[in-house]
């Protein structure tokens, strides 16, 4: 046990080290481009700080194989937004440093293209969350029990057209003989229930603390990525139509 945890530190301070080793290393690659007014390398190096993120979320937030189940988060999509964000400016930025003076015109001219395309790949990540916790929702979640809530906790929504607040019930139910205590994952200003009232959900069979409270739907999260999808495509033919009227 102690060697375990003595090679657990060790590890974690090689980390903290490499993580600063390399900070270090970016910054003063950062500074020394924009002295040098390499343009193309201070979009490439700032771009892939987002890129490391974006793969950090993906390695930490990878799907799961629960069961035969493979579980999708939220986190891991935008692990894919944030690396698709970082990634493509990095290379953009690169392309840009080394092609010639005249070529360059035409490389800065897809920037504004693929800034546009950004807003489509984030709607894309909301819509296919939504769908994907639907079908899971539907297809896993389908045990109705009887769930009393034995705490509240509310949070305003300060930017929310009914200026209301949303709440996140804490529900106590039994399955099978045991006894569980579940939190809703998320505040939903529609729920309407009260401490001690009694009220019908539905959990996952197979994972228990799995909850459906019924109260919420990602329907306004579809709409709202179907706007940046249209968003995108707009900006993206805008641009593509400004490169070709200049040509």
């Amino acid at each position: 046990m102690n060697s375990m945890q003595h090679n657990g530190t060790k590890n974690r301070i090689l980390a903290f080290v490499g993580f600063i080793l390399w900070l270090a290393v970016s910054i003063l690659c950062l500074l020394l481009f924009l002295y040098k007014h390499l343009l193309g390398l201070v979009i490439a190096t700032f771009s892939h700080y987002f890129l490391v993120v974006g793969l950090l979320l993906i390695k930490y937030t990878r799907p799961q194989k629960v069961r035969g189940r493979i579980k999708i988060s939220m986190e891991f999509l935008m692990g894919l937004f944030v690396t698709y964000l970082g990634g493509g400016s990095a290379l953009l930025g690169i392309i840009y440093q080394i092609c010639n003076v005249k070529t360059r015109e035409s490389v800065l001219r897809m920037f504004p293209v693929f800034f546009s395309s950004v807003f489509s790949v984030y709607g894309l990540c909301l819509i296919f969350e939504s769908v994907y916790r639907l079908i899971y929702r539907k297809k896993y979640i389908t045990q109705s029990v009887d769930a009393t809530v034995i705490k509240i906790e509310r949070s305003t929504y300060s930017g929310s057209d009914s200026g209301g607040s949303g709440v996140a019930p804490t529900w106590s139910y039994d399955l099978n003989g045991i006894r569980y205590e579940r939190k809703q994952d998320f505040y939903s200003y529609r729920c309407r229930c009260k401490q001690g009232q009694i009220m019908q959900i539905k959990v996952n069979p197979d994972e228990p603390t799995e909850i459906d409270g019924g109260n919420e739907t990602p329907f306004m999260q579809i709409l709202v990525g179907a706007a940046f999808i249209v968003m995108g495509v707009y900006a993206s033919i805008i641009c593509f139509y400004n490169i070709f009227a200049q040509n």
